[in-house]
Parts: structure tokens; C-alpha cells; sequence
């Protein structure tokens, strides 16, 4: 017994020192990203040695004071000693793939240097070819395992078409919707410890209309990017020297926004803290916009992989949705829609699994996880809290006893009750306002709800007419191969059949009704769709407008995965290789997000 109690103390100190370390480096790295301007206000430097002692002594201790945080963290450390292991294990056989990869990658570099001799190397192309080269390889090494690991085969199919399109890409705001937004919000939020912006982040976002203007028109050229890039760097180097000219007080840049404090900013707390180590590495301007992408990139996989996994079937179906070009456009740029849909979908998986495991009653912890990323979902986009209603029609007997039934409920209440005094009561006493000038001029959004209430069998006809044409067949594309400004790709069609076919084949063997099941996802869908459409017809569209603007077929993504799932049909046994399946639903996907790519953008550099 003592040497059992002397190896759990010896592994609890270890894991102190591991938190400790951790912490003590990235608040390291958070004091060597400030820059501190004449004149700061005292409150700053405050508000610093607070953040100080807080990341290096409060939280390390409340994280392991609580034995669910502390759990978690052991399990995290044991699960990196694992794979460690493996990997120690398995040496040779990994030095021989990254041999495959690095080969692929120096021969490729070698046959464009050829190919190009005497101009600029096209890193862009370059990045390109490399990412194909590297998901063929990545498909053979993996071929007997895709049905075994599909969440690992997601997993690297979403890190190299997210890293493909992140490096190939300009490090401009412009390329994906409203990045120049989302991109101040998250230096928003890293500038709040010393109150300061780099000229370079300031210049990107007022060069923003030349930048979108020659994305749209295809009139950029690899030349006139890399110089742009390097002019940002430039600026970025001289702050980093504590340049006075090169840095501005955040209520003199042109970029501060006093909205940071809306509770849509924790979508832009993972980029903000890639960016402030990045800062404090003392990086260049377009490696730490390209950190920024790349954290929320790792995030939405590590997310979506977890969701996948969670599930007992329907992990293609997920899988193909979450990597459709528009979904990985999202996620490899700044963005909250990334945030949205990978979290409806944790928090679907939690759902739909718990079901498709008839003989376990539901835990407290599905109970709360479920709540958690539905909750956290809507923050920035409040009007997916229609998602939750499903969450209602849990059947009895998954509940341990009634006593845990009513906590649910009781859940479920309250969080609705929050999102009301949240997103709803504000509007009732404030009101509307004038709504989103960008939808042009009539635009009133608080007179267009007058107009809704004063004719409501008017705006009824009206609703459905737009939702027949949202929702249509041949507008696919706009959810499925728009790639943001880039353009819109082809072959959205043939990824909506694609899934159209993967909800039948990627189901169970067993038969079950689940009547219940398919009527809660669809009445919420049509619900949702409802709720979006008459949002933008409120804050988007002219007083009695008779086309409805503003509302893209993105925001559909969050609910796409639910509403397909409920369609499919359980009891149909696959007599072919699963592998195949996996490879051919994954394959194809990835091969219309590269041909639509390299259509919308690669082919112009």
C-alpha cells in the first residue's frame, strides 16, 4: 500500500510541475507580446501583473484544487505519455512516413524550381501541389484503416486541406466572409492588456476594400501579394523594435471596436491567444496572422474529431459535412462560424450517440456536455438556441430515475430562460434599432417588425416563398462550394447527392423506430430556417422588401448534419468493404474542395 500511495504522490507532483510550467510560459509569452506606449494608462500595467498572478498561481491551483479538473488533466498527461510511448514503440515505421512525406515534399520542390527557373518561387502553387501530393500518400498509408479510424482519417483530411488552403492562401483579410471584422475583434481582444495596435494590423484592415475589390476581380498577381505581405512585415519588425510611429492607442486605430465585450468574443479567444504567442516569439506579421488560423483550425478538428468519435455510426456522414469546402473556407479563416458548427455538431454527437447506445441510461456528464456546446455554439449566433429543442424529447427510459429526468428539464429551462434575458428581453426594451445599413438604403429594422405585426398573413406568404427558395435543390452550391469572396465552386450538387447517399449507407444494422426522433429534427429545422430568414428580413431587407437579402447558405451548416442523420433509414447491412467507402466519401470530397480551389484562386496566381 505505501508504495501505491508513494507512486500517486510522485505522479501528483509531477503533474503540478507540468501545469506550473506551463502557465509560467505562457504568461511569459503574453508580457513579451506587449509593447508599451508613452503615456499608458496605469490601469494596463495593472491589469498585467493581475493577469500575472492569476495565470501563474490562481489558476494553476484552482485547476488542480478540483478533482473533475484535476481528472482531466491526469487523463490529458497519461494520454500524451501513451502516444509518446507509441511513438517510441513505432520509431522506425515513422521515420520511414516522414521519409515518404519529406521525400514527396523536397522532389516536388525540386521539379517547380525547375519548372520556374528564373522567376520568383511560387510558394502558393507550391503549397498547393504539396497538400494533393500529401493527402494521396496520406489515403494509401491509411487505406485498411479508414472504417476503423474514421475520426483519424477526418482528422488528417481536415489538417491538410485546412493547411493547404491556409499556406497557398494571401495573409490579407478579404478572402473569407467579414474576416476583416472577425480579425479586428480577435486583435481586439490581445491588444486589451497594454491598449495598443501595430500599424501593420491597422493598415491591413483599411486596405481592406482594395484587397476585397481585387480577390472578387481576380486582378491580384503572386508578385503584388508577396510584396503587400512584405510591406505589413516591414512595419510589424519596427514595432517589434518599440517603434512609437509604427504603433497607435486603441482609441486612435481605426480598427478598435467597443463592442469587445459582446458575448460573441470568446469564438476569437483561440486565435487571440495563437496570436499573442506569436507576438511574443516576436514573429512576422504573416506568421502570426497564419498562427491565427492555424489554432482555429486545430481547434474545429480536435473538436469535430471528439464528436466523431463519440459516435456509434454516422461518422462519414459527419465527417464529409464537416470538411464540404464552405465548412473548411470557415475553418482555416477568421471567423465565428467555425466555432458554430463545430460545436452544434459536439453537441449533436452527444445527442445522437447517447441514443444509438439504447442500453445506457445517460450520465450526468453527456448531460452537462450536451448542454455546454449548444450553449457555447449560440453565443455568437443566438439563433441557433432553436437546436435545443430536440434535447426535450430525450426518451424515458434513457434517464436513470425521475429525479434525474427533472434536473434535465430543469437544464433545459434554464438555459432557454438565459438566452431570453440574454438576446431577447434587450431587444424588447431597446428595440430593433435600424438594423444592417449594408442590406441598402430602407433599411429600418424596428418598422419592418411594425409592418410584420400590423400584416402577418402578408409576411406569411412572403416567409414561405422565401423558404421554398432558400432551401431549394439548386441552391446547394451556396452551402456546400462557396468558398467566401473566392467564389463559388461547382459540383455542390454532387456533394449534396454524396450525402444524400452516405445518411442511407453510414447507419446501423439494427432496425429502430425513431419517429419521434425525425419529427423534433425537422420541425426544429424548419423552425430555424424560419427564425434566420425573418432575422435578415428584419435587419437586412427593406421595409416590405420582396426579396430577401442578406441570408447565405452557410447558415445552414450547423443544422445540416441533424437534419441528415434523421433522414437516414437503420437496418441496412453493407456487404462491401467499409474501407472503400470511407476513402471514396472522403476522397471525393477533398478532391471538388481542391478542383474548386485551384479553379477559384490557384489558377490566377
Amino acid at each position: 500500500i505505501g508504495k501505491n500511495v508513494l507512486k500517486k504522490e510522485v505522479k501528483w507532483d509531477r503533474t503540478v510541475l507540468i501545469v506550473e510550467v506551463c502557465c509560467i510560459v505562457l504568461v511569459g509569452l503574453l508580457d513579451l507580446s506587449l509593447c508599451w506606449m508613452d503615456g499608458m494608462l496605469a490601469y494596463h500595467k495593472v491589469l498585467v501583473v493581475l493577469v500575472n498572478v492569476v495565470g501563474i498561481i490562481i489558476f494553476p491551483w484552482l485547476l488542480l484544487h478540483f478533482a473533475w479538473t484535476r481528472d482531466a488533466v491526469e487523463k490529458a498527461l497519461a494520454d500524451l505519455e501513451q502516444g509518446w510511448q507509441k511513438i517510441r514503440k513505432d520509431h522506425q515505421k515513422i521515420i520511414k512516413y516522414a521519409a515518404y512525406y519529406v521525400g514527396l515534399w523536397l522532389g516536388l520542390g525540386v521539379i517547380v524550381r525547375i519548372a520556374t527557373h528564373g522567376t520568383v518561387f511560387p510558394w502558393g502553387k507550391y503549397y498547393f501541389f504539396a497538400g494533393c501530393a500529401s493527402l494521396i500518400l496520406t489515403f494509401w498509408l491509411m487505406r485498411r484503416q479508414m472504417a476503423e479510424k474514421t475520426e483519424g482519417a477526418f482528422a488528417v483530411t481536415a489538417l491538410i486541406l485546412g493547411l493547404t488552403f491556409i499556406l497557398s492562401s494571401p495573409r490579407i483579410v478579404g478572402v473569407c466572409w467579414d474576416d476583416e471584422t472577425h480579425f479586428v475583434r480577435t486583435i481586439s481582444i490581445v491588444s486589451m492588456f497594454d491598449s495598443v495596435k501595430y500599424e501593420a494590423e491597422n493598415k491591413l484592415v483599411e486596405d481592406f476594400p482594395q484587397l476585397n475589390q481585387q480577390i472578387t476581380d481576380k486582378t491580384y498577381s503572386y508578385e503584388s501579394l508577396r510584396e503587400y505581405s512584405q510591406t505589413l512585415d516591414g512595419l510589424y519588425d519596427r514595432a517589434h523594435a518599440d517603434n512609437q510611429e509604427v504603433l497607435r492607442p486603441y482609441d486612435e486605430a481605426t480598427i478598435g471596436y467597443k463592442s469587445l465585450g459582446g458575448i460573441y468574443s470568446i469564438a476569437y479567444i483561440v486565435p487571440a491567444i495563437a496570436i499573442i504567442i506569436g507576438k511574443g516569439l516576436h514573429l512576422s506579421f504573416a506568421h502570426v496572422f497564419l498562427l491565427g488560423q492555424i489554432s482555429i483550425l486545430l481547434a474545429y478538428t480536435m473538436i469535430i474529431y471528439y464528436a466523431i468519435k463519440r459516435l456509434r455510426y454516422g461518422k462519414i456522414l459527419m465527417s464529409v459535412i464537416a470538411l464540404l469546402p464552405t465548412s473548411m473556407v470557415l475553418a482555416s479563416s477568421y471567423s465565428y462560424d467555425w466555432w458554430v458548427i463545430a460545436l452544434t455538431l459536439a453537441g449533436t454527437s452527444y445527442y445522437i450517440g447517447n441514443l444509438q447506445r439504447p442500453e445506457e441510461t445517460l450520465q450526468y456528464r453527456d448531460l452537462f456536455m450536451m448542454v455546454a456546446c449548444f450553449a457555447l455554439s449560440i453565443m455568437p449566433k443566438w439563433v441557433y438556441c432553436v437546436m435545443l429543442l430536440p434535447l426535450f424529447f430525450f426518451p424515458k427510459e434513457k434517464f436513470k430515475d425521475k429525479r434525474q429526468r427533472g434536473v434535465w428539464y430543469a437544464f433545459l429551462i434554464g438555459g432557454m430562460a438565459i438566452i431570453f434575458f440574454l438576446f431577447v428581453l434587450p431587444v424588447l426594451h431597446h428595440g430593433l434599432g435600424m438594423g444592417d445599413t449594408r442590406g441598402g438604403e430602407g433599411i429600418n429594422a424596428s418598422e419592418q417588425l411594425w409592418w410584420i405585426l400590423q400584416l402577418p398573413g402578408s409576411y406569411l406568404q412572403k416567409l414561405i416563398g422565401f423558404m421554398a427558395g432558400y432551401l431549394g435543390f439548386n441552391v446547394a452550391p451556396l452551402y456546400t462550394t462557396n468558398m467566401g469572396y473566392l467564389g463559388q465552386g461547382d459540383y455542390g450538387i454532387l456533394l449534396l447527392i454524396l450525402i444524400a447517399v452516405i445518411l442511407y449507407l453510414d447507419r446501423g444494422e439494427e432496425k429502430r423506430k425513431v419517429t419521434w426522433l425525425r419529427i423534433s429534427q425537422w420541425v426544429t429545422f424548419l423552425i430555424l430556417v424560419a427564425v434566420i430568414v425573418t432575422v435578415f428580413y428584419l435587419v437586412y431587407t427593406p421595409v416590405g422588401g420582396q426579396v430577401l437579402q442578406g441570408c447565405q447558405g452557410r447558415y445552414l451548416l450547423p443544422v445540416l448534419f441533424p437534419l441528415a442523420y434523421s433522414l437516414g433509414i437503420d437496418g441496412i447491412s453493407i456487404k462491401f468493404d467499409k474501407n472503400h467507402m470511407v476513402m471514396a466519401a472522403l476522397g471525393l470530397t477533398s478532391l471538388v474542395f481542391l478542383l474548386d480551389y485551384y479553379t477559384l484562386y490557384i489558377s490566377y496566381l
